[in-house]
């Protein structure tokens, strides 16, 4: 494990549970767009399309409260966080029971930041914070957008703590950090790197 501020997020299934199929065991998080300025958290077996992602403090004594997580999209980048659906909040009414996941303009849900499980390996968790907390799972599900296309995608999804877990198509995992570049941003840029904050990270993904 070393530190960085720059990541790709790994979603990794979690032990025992089955991969889905097709599998999505170390595929990375990716987007997939659904309006301008908007998208679906998706996972992808190109790695080309793993975003970058930095974990942003906001200020300079980084409060575990308020960090997000964010990646640089757009010209010129802007920022784009991931965003949860709140508890009393779904998707829809196709997929009434599940929380959807987003990659959307903006700072996304502030409870979020990489720590180390009990194995010592880094993953992003969402902290429990006024009854937050829960897991991650990725899920073989159509998104709006594409209606009518006869397309599914795998999500990201989150379930919170006390939830009944969706089953179909679905697998729960842990979005593990892969250590990456974090590149400077051009002049006039919407985004600000300044209070990214080093985390840890793992450095060879084919290791896990």
């Amino acid at each position: 494990t070393a530190t960085s501020t720059g990541f790709r997020l790994l979603a990794k299934v979690t032990k025992p549970f089955p991969d889905l199929s097709p599998p999505i065991d170390k595929q990375y998080l990716s987007t997939a767009h659904t309006g301008a300025g908007l998208s679906a958290g998706v996972v992808s077996e190109n790695a080309s399309n793993a975003r970058i992602w930095y974990q942003n403090g906001t200020a300079p004594a980084p409060s575990q409260e308020l960090d997000s997580i964010l990646t640089d999209g757009g010209t010129p980048p802007a920022p784009y966080g991931i965003g949860l659906q709140g508890p009393d909040e779904f998707d829809g009414s196709v997929y009434p029971d599940e929380h959807r996941v987003s990659v959307n303009v903006g700072p996304g849900t502030p409870t979020m930041g990489v720590e180390l499980n009990d194995e010592k390996l880094p993953i992003l968790r969402v902290r429990d914070v006024d009854g937050l907390g829960g897991k991650w799972m990725v899920c073989r599900r159509a998104i709006w957008y594409y209606y009518g296309q006869d397309r599914k995608f795998s999500v990201l999804r989150y379930v919170y703590a006390g939830e009944e877990a969706p089953m179909d198509e679905c697998v729960p995992v842990e979005l593990v950090p892969i250590c990456a570049e974090l590149a400077d941003l051009p002049e006039g840029s919407y985004s600000s790197h300044e209070f990214a904050v080093e985390v840890p990270c793992v450095v060879d993904a084919a290791a896990l």
